[in-house]
Order: C-alpha cells, then structure tokens, then sequence
C-alpha cells in the first residue's frame, strides 16, 4: 500500500491507546512502518508550525515518492479495529478516504 505523509499521520491516529501485550507489540510494528523518521524528516521538509499546531512538508516530492507498506493480516485487523471504534466521530473526507483504503486491503 501506497502512503502519503497524511496518510501515514492519520493511521497512527486509528491505532488504539490501551491494548493487551499481542497488540501492543502488533501496534509497535505498524509504528515501525509508517512512522516518521529524521531521514523522511530530511527529505519532505518537514516542519512544525507550533502556532497552528500542524506539520507542513513538501507536498509535491510526497505526492512522487509514497512509501510503500506491506501490512500482515493481523496488523490489517488491528488496523481496522481501531477505524471501528472511530467509525462515528467526525473526520474530514481525505482521512474517511485512509480508513477506506484499509478496509479494501486485500489480506
């Protein structure tokens, strides 16, 4: 799977906070592969605007080079666990788009 900066920034937020030891080490592997690191940090530019509390990067060299992720079968159901517990609070339509995205993963 293909992911964005954003993309990548709104599945840490479906990962759920309190988990059992398997899903916690299940959620620590999901970290590990969409996670910002200090060389994607480097390279899209990002920064913090702590007065708008938001990152900025260089949208376009992310919209050329995705990272692409592999995700096992179980950290697709962890995934997607987490979208059910948000499924009825209000996001904007690009995050909806992640969630979809997940859910038509085929594993």
């Amino acid at each position: 799977m293909d992911l964005h900066i954003k993309d990548r920034l709104y599945l840490t937020m479906l990962l759920p906070a309190n988990n059992t030891f398997m899903e916690y080490s299940i959620k620590s592997a999901i970290l590990k592969k969409i996670g910002l690191t200090e060389h994607d940090r480097k390279k899209f530019d990002i920064k913090e605007v702590a007065e708008e509390n938001k990152l900025v990067w260089n949208s376009e060299l992310d919209a050329k080079e995705p990272v692409n992720v592999t995700f096992t079968k179980d950290e697709v159901e962890f995934i997607r666990k987490g979208c059910e517990v948000i499924a009825e609070t209000p996001h904007a339509d690009d995050f909806w788009q992640v969630v979809e995205r997940i859910y038509n993963e085929n594993i």
